[in-house]
């Protein structure tokens, strides 16, 4: 049970006993004294959960920045030849390593020359189909290498 639903658990209680008619004045007061700083605590945990929820979406976005930045970085010049962008792919992509289609276009810098590459690494089985998913309308296919 969540700290959340235990504060809500214990409201209800104070409810409950409240609304027995043998309690003296000075009883229900506490109650009600108790019962509103649970609400209090419970509105806390309200907005702290809101925090967290934007600093989790704030390191989401931190993390895909910094990806682009590491991919852009590594972009190589659009004049290298195939093969030479196939060498450099190998020796930058480790074994074990997912990358996306649209990781390994950014990195060689041409869709079309990337397809040609993701299709040889495939033939030679040096990568494999990890997990394709359907995002916003776009299939975005995950590349394992595995030799």
């Amino acid at each position: 049970m969540s700290v959340k639903e235990k504060v809500s658990h214990a409201i209800q209680l104070i409810n409950t006993i409240l609304s027995r008619a043998n309690l003296e004045e000075s009883d229900k007061n506490a109650l009600l004294q108790v019962k509103r700083t649970l609400l209090e605590i419970e509105a806390d945990l309200i907005g702290i959960q809101h925090i967290c929820e934007l600093v989790i979406s704030d390191a989401i976005k931190l993390g895909k920045y910094f990806k682009l930045r590491f991919l852009e970085g590594t972009t190589i010049p659009r004049t290298e030849e195939k093969s030479s962008l196939k060498e450099y792919i190998l020796r930058t992509w480790q074994v074990g390593q997912v990358m996306t289609s649209k990781d390994l276009t950014a990195i060689i810098g041409d869709e079309k020359k990337a397809k040609e590459i993701l299709e040889e690494l495939l033939k030679a089985k040096l990568i494999r189909i990890a997990k394709a998913e359907w995002n916003e309308g776009e299939v975005i296919v995950h590349y394992e290498r595995i030799a």
